[in-house]
């Protein structure tokens, strides 16, 4: 039994987001769809920019206050290959903050960058001023 996990990190991304459309009452608990309007990612080996109007956040938040994210953004790197990163995760609220994680996989046919396609990887991220960023580290076990 593995007691800890050796990851790598791969890159820090900031989204910037548009204000949240809200669905209350629905049965499986209220919703927020939630665009990201913009944004860059930038590591040791790949840097770019998420696509604007190519991600959205659908989250659901549970009647304890924890926030289950569903999301999907299109990435693009500095040399112009496009990148499908998706991700599920929980957003905990922690006093005046939210403590998120998340579990994303990526998709793409770049030659630079089919190495993503093969990796589970998780990340960590807060709230910033103008949306959320999260450090994403390739599980290595």
């Amino acid at each position: 039994m593995l007691t800890s996990v050796p990851v790598s990190f791969i890159f820090r991304i900031e989204a910037e987001v548009a204000p949240p459309i809200s669905i209350s009452g629905a049965p499986q608990g209220d919703r927020m769809i939630v665009p990201a309007q913009a944004g860059h990612f930038s590591g040791p080996d790949i840097n770019g920019k998420i696509v604007p109007g190519a991600g959205v956040e659908w989250a659901s938040v549970r009647a304890d206050g924890v926030i289950k994210a569903d999301v999907r953004l299109v990435l693009e790197t500095d040399d112009g290959a496009s990148i499908l990163m998706t991700y599920n995760g929980l957003a905990k609220p922690v006093d005046d903050s939210l403590h998120v994680t998340i579990a994303p996989l990526f998709e793409t046919g770049a030659a630079n960058y089919l190495w993503l396609n093969d990796i589970q990887a998780i990340g960590f991220g807060r709230p910033t001023e103008k949306g959320i960023g999260y450090d994403i580290y390739q599980l290595m076990a």
